[in-house]
């Protein structure tokens, strides 16, 4: 065990009087677990503003006030709802605990990163009708290892709820149900959105339980097991404002573990999300590395184009997270330094390979 211990962290806890252990390598600067979450629901039901709090460790003030760090536009911003998908990100340290910088320090990824064994992404996807299809589009590319189901306690199981769940069953990514606002919803309401709630993913599968989670590993445990197969669906009831179970599942997106396999070893497949323009350097496209590995000075094909032909260009650069990396491997969501092509030729939905 002590031999172990030299290279892993240790956790013991007890079930039926049996120890158990909870075992995490140990890693290298800048060597971490990335764990990818989208988060889903109707529209202000506090998907921005969970994140919010789970990231910057301060509680909201009931009007917003942690999601608009969230948000990608100005126009996002003054209405209060995404109409984009946005990236947030959360580490623990080496020993379990949730890194926060200090209020001197710069709140950069890379601050965050360097200091940080595991990383949880959140994807931040909207909510309103409207961009379903933006919604949809973020689900797919990402490819997460869990979602993150919003329900606003007050408002109850809607359309759109069930449209997310829906597609969560259909692209087979486990999901965690969050009731927020509790703190607004009287007792009777609560009761009845649990109901429903029970009663919407029944209807999709009867061997499927939802299984509030308890503030213990022990407890955590047989749910952490049986939620890569859709089995056990967590669920957590949480209040923004009062910070009511934030630390549940802060404790429990720690032990959660990573489920998406990507193969490094494939033929290079790398899906294009966005482009930017950047002055001096040239053309930066931006998306989810699906398979293989890519490094600085690989010669990689675009396409297809109008054409269906693809075009031969060089990697300059690879960022992850805002930092520069030498490698790229399947599975991260990375950015490549192109120059000497033009942004107006590349549209979303191409490839590199």
């Amino acid at each position: 065990m002590d031999a172990i211990a030299k290279n892993f962290n240790l956790e013991c806890y007890q079930i039926n009087n049996e120890n158990k252990y909870l075992i995490r390598k140990k890693m290298e600067m800048n060597e971490y677990v990335d764990l990818k979450i989208c988060v889903s629901g109707n529209v202000d039901s506090g998907k921005s503003t969970t994140i919010g709090v789970l990231i910057s460790g301060e509680l909201d003030n009931g009007r917003g006030k942690t999601r608009v760090n969230v948000f990608n536009y100005p126009h996002e911003k003054e209405t209060g709802r995404s109409s984009s998908v946005s990236l947030e990100i959360m580490g623990y340290k080496q020993d379990g605990s949730l890194y926060v910088p200090d209020k001197h320090q710069k709140k950069s990824w890379p601050t965050i990163i360097e200091n940080s064994s595991k990383i949880v992404t959140f994807y931040d996807l909207c909510g309103h009708e409207k961009y379903l299809k933006t919604t949809i589009y973020g689900l797919s590319l990402s490819s997460p290892d869990y979602t993150l189901i919003m329900i606003g306690a007050n408002m109850g199981v809607t359309h759109m709820t069930k449209e997310h769940v829906f597609a969560c069953m259909a692209l087979k990514i486990p999901f965690i149900v969050i009731i927020t606002k509790i703190d607004l919803c009287p007792e009777s309401v609560l009761k009845q959105t649990e109901k429903d709630i029970k009663k919407l993913i029944n209807q999709y599968s009867n061997n499927k339980k939802l299984i509030e989670i308890s503030d213990k590993l022990e407890g955590m445990n047989p749910v952490l097991k049986e939620i890569e197969n859709l089995k056990n669906i967590p669920l957590f009831k949480i209040s923004n404002v009062s910070g009511l179970n934030i630390d549940k599942i802060k404790k429990f997106l720690n032990y959660l573990p990573k489920r998406t396999l990507f193969n490094p070893k494939e033929p290079v497949l790398f899906y294009i999300d966005r482009t930017y323009q950047i002055v001096g350097f040239g053309t930066v496209l931006s998306g989810l590395l699906k398979s293989g590995t890519v490094k600085i000075g690989d010669n990689l094909f675009l396409g297809p184009d109008k054409n269906c032909n693809y075009s031969e260009y060089k990697v300059k650069s690879i960022h992850c997270k805002k930092i520069s990396i030498e490698v790229a491997t399947a599975g991260y969501y990375v950015c490549f330094g192109i120059r000497k092509i033009n942004k107006k030729i590349v549209k979303k939905g191409m490839v590199l390979v």
